[in-house]
């Protein structure tokens, strides 16, 4: 796992379904901008708000630099954010 350095956290980006009028599902690829939202899994050590792994935060657009690593044996897209670019902390 990787540990982000400084006031940066490590996230993976949690997809919105997209539906069409007819109730069809749309894949992730299409949609014009990332999802918002993102699930925390690693904080660095310089945080000093109340983020912690397992925590949903809200994302400005396109924030963060993308990194792939391993989460429980797969390798998962994951993004190293800084605190200046989260909009919102969703506690678990």
């Amino acid at each position: 796992m990787l540990t982000p350095y400084g006031n940066r956290i490590l996230v993976t980006r949690i997809a919105e379904p997209r539906l069409t009028s007819s109730l069809l599902v749309l894949p992730e690829t299409i949609s014009e901008r990332p999802s918002p939202f993102a699930g925390v899994l690693a904080v660095g050590a310089h945080i000093t708000e109340d983020v912690t792994p397992g925590d949903m935060v809200v994302l400005s657009d396109y924030s963060g630099a993308p990194v792939t690593t391993e989460v429980e044996g797969q390798q998962v897209e994951a993004f190293i954010v800084p605190m200046s670019e989260v909009l919102m902390v969703i506690e678990r």
